[in-house]
């Protein structure tokens, strides 16, 4: 479409700045009628507009479909948990949520692995999008089709769902729902900081590209690993604990991706991937049964989730400021350290409830 990188990552910034947006209001639709009527929808938006990018005739055209993909996707993160607090008893929803995260790397890993692929068969990014848009209408109407708000099986409910929401201004006030802001706000900030400048801090280091992707590449596979195995773990332990212990071993890991130790840098990054992730997936465990805020679970999902998208946003661009400034990555990493060193005194502040 002849248009320059600054435009072209503009496409994609304009589907962040809905879901920051949109997300609250679907978490609050979401515990009001229900998360398959409030998914449904948002995947009829996303199928749609994802399949009218392929026509697009502008770069103002693609934009707007863009930001309708969006709005769309942004029901996502606040139906998941909803759904488990009504779909799983109590002892398994740590294990449901692993499992949903997982999907997310999955997506992300599935996504880049792909779309060179198809664009390679397919000739164009036209053809491209009409297929992901076709994928995103099959997968709708699979939904409508065979998901049902209850489950049939009284086994696998644990009766969170006959609670009633409170007024959004109550939910506002709970304590709890800062703290966990604040673990998910460092915790996907640093891992999408790592994300964005791992390959050139590999490539500072004198690391060729192709040995730069593959290190790189072990970030997300720690998110992978953590994601299952920290959501089952949170059913047996405590998870306050977990979130003390992910998060002191999260800064020494970032830290070791400064380090120059040649064997350190094949490991540290799928540490701090599995640390961070470990400490988000905790996060998001805990409002499905915590007593103040299960009953409005969906809204208190998308208020700290659209909030870490802040930390997503800030701490980039931090790195990038203090490469330049110092001329070293060194010093951004050591902050980004700290940052998740802090998770523990958030996790101090955080009430035993459990398991």
């Amino acid at each position: 479409m002849a248009i320059n990188y600054t435009q072209a990552s503009f496409i994609f910034s304009i589907s962040i700045i809905a879901i920051t947006v949109v997300r609250i209001p679907w978490g609050i639709c979401c515990d009001r009628i229900g998360f398959k009527k409030s998914l449904g929808l948002g995947l009829l938006i996303m199928g749609i507009f994802g399949f009218l990018r392929s026509f697009s005739g502008s770069f103002g055209e693609l934009l707007i479909y863009q930001l309708f993909l969006g709005v769309g996707v942004s029901v996502v993160i606040p139906a998941l948990p909803k759904m488990v607090s009504i779909w799983f008893p109590k002892e398994k929803i740590g294990h449901a949520t692993g499992i949903y995260i997982a999907g997310f790397a999955l997506g992300n890993m599935a996504g880049l692995a792909l779309t060179p692929i198809l664009l390679s068969l397919l000739g164009g990014w036209r053809a491209v999008f009409r297929i992901y848009g076709i994928f995103e209408i099959v997968i709708m109407i699979v939904w409508w089709a065979f998901i049902k708000e209850h489950p049939s099986s009284p086994t696998m409910t644990q009766g969170t769902k006959t609670n009633s929401p409170l007024p959004f201004k109550e939910i506002l006030k709970q304590k709890e729902m800062w703290i966990l802001s604040g673990l998910i706000f460092i915790a996907m900030g640093c891992f999408d900081s790592l994300s964005l400048w791992l390959p050139t801090i590999l490539e500072s280091k004198g690391f060729t590209l192709i040995s730069a992707g593959i290190i790189a590449a072990l970030l997300p596979l720690g998110f992978l690993i953590a994601s299952p195995v920290i959501g089952t773990l949170g059913d047996r332990f405590s998870r306050k604990r977990l979130i003390l212990i992910l998060g002191l071993f999260s800064g020494p890991a970032i830290f070791l991706i400064g380090l120059d130790l040649s064997i350190s840098i094949w490991v540290a990054p799928c540490l701090a991937g599995f640390f961070l992730m470990g400490v988000m997936t905790i996060a998001f465990m805990i409002p499905v049964d915590n007593p103040k805020l299960s009953p409005n679970v969906a809204s208190v999902v998308a208020i700290i989730s659209s909030l870490a998208n802040l930390g997503s946003f800030i701490l980039p661009v931090m790195v990038g400021y203090t490469r330049d400034l110092t001329g070293s990555f060194v010093l951004a990493l050591l902050v980004l350290a700290i940052l998740g060193e802090i998770t523990v005194l958030l996790a101090f502040a955080l009430k035993e409830n459990a398991k």
